[in-house]
C-alpha cells in the first residue's frame, strides 16, 4: 500500500466513523422524539407556536406531571440535538484542522522544507496551513475560496453558526 492509498483509507475511517456517529445519534434523537410525540398528545406545543404561545403554554403546566413530558420533550427536540450539533461540527473542525496540518508537514518534508506550519505566524492552524501551501505549491486558493471561507467560517463562529446546514451536507 503506497502512502497516498494509506492517506485515503484513513480519511476514509475517520471521516467514515464521523458520520456513522453522527447518523446513530440523529437517529436516536429522532426516535426519542417521535415517541415522545406519540406518548404526550395532551402536551400539545409545536414549531409552529411563537414563543409567546409556548411561555403560556410553560406557565401553565409547571408544576404538572405534563410538565415533565414538556421539558423532556424539548430537551429531545431542541436542546439535545442542537448541542450535539454544535460539538459535533466543534469535533469535526478539530479533525479537518489536524489532518491538514499533518497533510501540510508532510509535503513540507516531501519537498525537504526548512519550516513548517508551526514557524508561520497566524491566528490560527488553518490560514497557517494555507499560507504554507502557497508558498511551497501550486494550489489556487481562489478556485476553492468559497469552501475555505466555509471552513473558517464554521471554525470562528461555531456557537453563532446554523449548524442545520451543515448537517444537511
Amino acid at each position: 500500500m503506497t502512502r497516498k492509498e494509506f492517506d485515503i483509507s484513513l480519511y476514509h475511517i475517520i471521516f467514515g466513523d464521523l458520520r456513522k456517529y453522527q447518523n446513530l445519534i440523529e437517529t436516536f434523537l429522532s426516535t426519542q422524539k417521535k415517541e415522545l410525540e406519540e406518548n404526550t398528545n395532551e402536551v400539545d406545543v409545536n414549531d409552529q407556536m411563537n414563543d409567546s404561545e409556548k411561555y403560556e403554554k410553560y406557565l401553565d403546566l409547571i408544576g404538572t406531571e405534563s410538565y415533565e413530558k414538556f421539558e423532556k420533550y424539548h430537551d429531545i427536540a431542541r436542546l439535545f440535538p442542537h448541542n450535539f450539533r454544535v460539538s459535533f461540527l466543534t469535533q469535526v473542525i478539530s479533525v479537518i484542522e489536524k489532518e491538514l496540518k499533518r497533510l501540510c508537514n508532510d509535503l513540507g518534508n516531501i519537498k525537504n522544507q526548512t519550516f513548517m506550519v508551526a514557524d508561520l505566524k497566524g491566528s490560527n492552524d488553518f490560514l497557517k496551513c494555507k499560507e504554507y501551501l502557497k508558498k511551497i505549491s501550486s494550489i489556487d486558493f481562489n478556485s476553492i475560496n468559497a469552501e475555505w471561507e466555509y471552513i473558517l467560517q464554521c471554525k470562528s463562529g461555531v456557537s453563532t453558526f446554523d449548524v442545520t446546514i451543515f448537517m444537511s451536507l
